[in-house]
């Protein structure tokens, strides 16, 4: 999925509630979202854990959560290639 709108109108809602309600964890699922500064990914990760949601800010030795955050800058690097092969061979 791939959503641009404007602040204020429930982006985030849009990949934390199906994580929330169908608990993908146990379905093996990862939401990879891609975020465009740094200081909203700090955000997300906050308001992620406030709900119990298991969700960290993607590093290059990231273990596998529900939800991973990265920036543009990083999402198109070798390291998250290597990162996404991974959970697909999983």
């Amino acid at each position: 999925m791939f959503q641009v709108a404007v602040t204020g109108c429930g982006k985030s809602i849009s990949f934390m509630l199906p994580v929330f309600l169908f608990s993908s964890r146990l379905l093996g699922g990862v939401t990879i979202v891609i975020v465009p500064f740094v200081a909203l990914q700090y955000d997300l990760l906050f308001r992620a854990c406030m709900v119990g949601l298991s969700c960290e800010v993607w590093l290059e030795e990231s273990v596998i959560v529900t939800i991973v955050l990265v920036i543009l800058e990083l999402f198109v690097t070798k390291a998250f290639t290597d990162f996404i092969n991974r959970l697909i061979v999983r």
